[in-house]
């Protein structure tokens, strides 16, 4: 039985002339330095980490384009390859590693086939350019992808002859596809729901049924899935049927807990203490149905006018009309008091929002509101009706740190 390894063995680690990203990223995969971190690691330990590292480093340079690497691994002077691992050392005393990377490789014949008509491969694939396995990963996944886009969604890598030349530095790579027959989408089979009916789920999803197959599509139905909150997790699954061209897809759900509340407080020395709380229920009467109460007091102990208070109740549908479409009404009663005037009002809304697009959303209401407002003057009433209606174009590649795309609002509010 191997004994513990000492306390601080040593750990020598040589790169040669890897270039700094290449260098880095054997570090971040030589697993034996964690392994090490620990000074009661058994030596059989250090050496199973030791052997599972040889594969992980040369993973790391034939990413980088590197086929002609020369890696050494040794314990207490001797190559770890040739020991026994029945016969381990009693203890380690010292770890190297040395990695000699050799050439860069390039491309030499780079071919991917068939492809549907009007793609191509990364611009990057090419004879000339640097090689590597991400690369031919990528390319593969380009491929596979633009046969699915056309409808193909068995697409798949039919065959790849990878040659590596050592003495011109050169990579051949030949990748085959088999794109299959065109598919149509099957029916969605929903998996794990407890409280939401089968029916709303497939009214939500939209999946349209012997359409042809398209990954966007696929997407999008992923999309409203996860949007009506009541999953906490929509994993999709594509289940081709024997003998057909269809393409049944698994909808795994997971739902979300029923009910969530919150509350919150908020001190001011002019405004005063402002009380907050929530309760909402994501999915009322199994259908995605959304009811929450909101409740705030304000100016409790403020210096200007008296306190304030709001209570409202939002209800929303998701598909009611249309899948993307979500019916909501919303009701709202309000109190002011302030120093110069008090008001008491209440206002109820219909609604309607849609998506037209990932980058077009819509939205239009009918909104009443009255009001009991006094003041020094007078004690009326008003009443107010409005049709309020919104247009949000977003094309941001990323809504809360967006380096690209734009973002626009137009509104309308006629009323009377």
């Amino acid at each position: 039985m191997a004994g513990a390894a000492l306390a601080q063995p040593s750990l020598r680690v040589d790169t040669g002339t890897a270039p700094d990203g290449l260098r880095s990223a054997l570090l971040n995969a030589a697993r034996i330095q964690a392994v090490m971190a620990d000074p009661g690691t058994p030596a059989q330990d250090i050496l199973a980490a030791a052997r599972a590292d040889y594969a992980r480093l040369l993973a790391v340079l034939y990413e980088f384009g590197y086929f002609g690497p020369t890696i050494s691994i040794t314990v207490n002077g001797r190559e770890v390859a040739g020991v026994s691992p029945f016969q381990p050392p009693a203890t380690v005393q010292s770890v190297a590693i040395t990695v000699d990377p050799g050439r860069p490789f390039r491309l030499g014949r780079a071919a991917i086939a068939p492809l549907p008509p009007g793609a191509t491969p990364p611009p990057e694939f090419a004879p000339g350019q640097p090689a590597g396995t991400a690369l031919l990963r990528r390319t593969a996944e380009a491929g596979i992808d633009a046969w699915r886009a056309a409808g193909h969604a068995t697409a798949a890598i039919s065959g790849q002859q990878i040659i590596a030349r050592q003495q011109e530095a050169q990579l051949e790579a030949d990748i085959s596809l088999a794109p299959g027959p065109v598919n149509q989408f099957g029916a969605l089979i929903p998996q794990g729901q407890n409280r939401m009916r089968a029916d709303r789920i497939a009214r939500i999803a939209g999946l349209p049924e012997g359409a042809r197959f398209d990954p966007e599509t696929l997407a999008r139905v992923a999309d409203r899935l996860r949007e009506t909150g009541v999953f906490s997790s929509v994993g999709l699954i594509e289940e081709p049927r024997p003998d057909t061209t269809a393409i049944d897809i698994r909808a795994d759900l997971v739902e979300a807990p029923l009910r969530r509340i919150g509350a919150g407080a908020e001190i001011a020395s002019q405004e005063g203490l402002t009380l907050s709380a929530y309760w909402l229920h994501r999915n009322l009467w199994g259908g995605a149905e959304r009811l929450r109460f909101d409740a705030e007091a304000s100016g409790l102990g403020g210096a200007d006018g008296g306190f304030d208070a709001l209570l409202g109740m939002q209800f929303s549908r998701p598909a009611d009309l249309t899948p993307d479409t979500t019916l909501r009404f919303g009701l709202q009663f309000e109190h002011l008091d302030e120093v110069l005037f008090t008001a008491n009002s209440i206002e109820a809304e219909l609604g309607l929002a849609h998506r037209f697009s990932d980058n077009l959303t819509g939205d239009l209401a009918v909104m009443a509101r009255a009001s009991d407002i006094s003041d020094a003057f007078s004690d009326r009433r008003v009443a107010m009706l409005a049709l309020p209606g919104m247009l949000v174009r977003d094309s941001r590649d990323a809504p809360f740190d967006a380096a690209s795309g734009w973002y626009g609002e137009a509104g309308l509010t006629p009323f009377t």
